[in-house]
């Protein structure tokens, strides 16, 4: 909970835009958008904008499949904690909506919308690898 001051966050897609960013700036966080992070080049240059942006914390919104060499250079670069927001559409997927979707291109995209859950482990992984994330209890560091 954000008590007393101002944390300025980032988001690192355009999915937190709404609701999202208007939960945390609800208390009182002001939100940097740094667009869609789709490539390592692009990582690499949300990266710096992070820097220059001067945030205190890094969410990560992981909208559909995300490889984490797309994440990590932006993670590295931003230098601050990271918050990866493993979030779907709703409680579930209505299969009957799905099945009367027009064609195969509808349904992909469709899919590919309750499908952020799937990369967030190699995205976790990576970033333990490359010692973005601690290993262990870090409670007593803070």
């Amino acid at each position: 909970m954000l008590t007393g001051r101002s944390l300025q966050a980032a988001r690192a897609t355009r999915g937190l835009s709404g609701t999202g960013a208007r939960e945390l700036e609800s208390f009182g966080a002001q939100v940097e958008s740094f667009g869609l992070v789709d490539s390592p080049e692009r990582s690499r240059e949300a990266g710096h904008a992070c820097r220059r942006a001067d945030i205190d914390v890094l969410f990560l919104y992981v909208t559909t499949y995300a490889l984490s060499s797309t994440v990590l250079a932006l993670v590295q670069r931003a230098g601050v904690p990271v918050i990866v927001l493993n979030l779907q559409p709703g409680a579930a997927l209505d299969y009957e909506a799905f099945n009367r979707l027009p064609d195969r291109t509808a349904m992909t995209g469709a899919w590919l919308a309750w499908c952020s859950a799937c990369p967030v482990p190699e995205i976790a992984n990576v970033l333990r690898r490359h010692g973005s994330v601690p290993s262990g209890d870090r409670s007593a560091d803070r």
